[in-house]
């Protein structure tokens, strides 16, 4: 007899944008540059403790953003297609009623990967909405795995434009930065 291990649960912290600490300096300039991209993607690269994450939390609370912001707080655990993709797309789905629960249950079919058929689904109904989204990607420097940086790639490539990708992390993300730099595509932090 085969038992299967039932999959594991999803922190609903890790899909929530974290709170901005009392006494946390104010970098008014760097949160107008986030406001303002209108970029594919945006980086923001310092090393640990330099308040990367500070930044985006006081950015996304923000009362005059108006986008709906989809969080995920990455580690280690999250280096495999499958789970990173479940945060992803819940994170998502978390704030938009734009986006069905098909994406999600495209990732168990076969075991395909997600740039098969869950991102372009979500792909399609992200195209089919004029509410603006932004997926943030913090600690995103904890992923190696190289099928989910060409997923994120894919999914970049062919954003709608009702999403837009932020990625926080220690060192610059494994994307193609200057095809998306020379193409005006990105903006850096």
């Amino acid at each position: 007899m085969t038992s299967e291990r039932p999959p594991r649960p999803l922190l609903a912290v890790k899909r929530t944008i974290p709170p901005v600490r009392d006494g946390a300096i104010s970098r008014d300039r760097l949160a107008e540059q986030l406001r303002a991209a209108r970029t594919r993607l945006t980086v923001v690269v310092a090393p640990a403790g330099w308040g990367k994450t500070t930044l985006l939390s006081a950015w996304a609370t923000d009362p005059d953003e108006k986008r709906r912001i989809a969080w995920v707080s990455l580690d280690e655990n999250d280096d495999e297609p499958s789970r990173f993709w479940t945060y992803v797309l819940t994170a998502l789905r978390d704030v938009s009623d734009d986006i069905s629960r098909e994406p999600l249950d495209a990732l168990g079919v076969a075991d395909l990967p997600a740039v098969d058929l869950a991102l372009p689904v979500l792909l399609n109904e992200l195209a089919a909405t004029t509410a603006p989204h932004v997926l943030v990607l913090d600690d995103f420097h904890v992923l190696a795995d190289p099928r989910i940086h060409e997923a994120v790639e894919f999914l970049i490539a062919y954003l709608p434009a009702s999403l837009r990708v932020v990625v926080a992390g220690r060192a610059d993300p494994p994307l193609p930065i200057a095809r998306l730099r020379a193409c005006g595509d990105l903006t850096e932090l």
